[in-house]
């Protein structure tokens, strides 16, 4: 295996990781309703209230 090939499925890992979470969260429904090039006000909106909602775990 090449390192570009291990990179890639480190990041692969990683990717996959992230998803198995908000499926934890029960969230992946509401988050593949969301458009998939968002303006920059819809992408604000979702980063201010992912910021909002981490800090509430905190």
């Amino acid at each position: 295996m090449k390192l570009k090939d291990s990179v890639q499925l480190v990041e692969m890992q990683k990717r996959l990781k992230l998803i198995s979470k908000l499926d934890s969260y029960g969230v992946l429904d509401s988050i593949e309703k969301l458009p998939e090039t968002p303006s920059s006000v819809q992408k604000k909106i979702i980063q201010e209230f992912f910021v909002f909602l981490a800090s509430k775990f905190v």
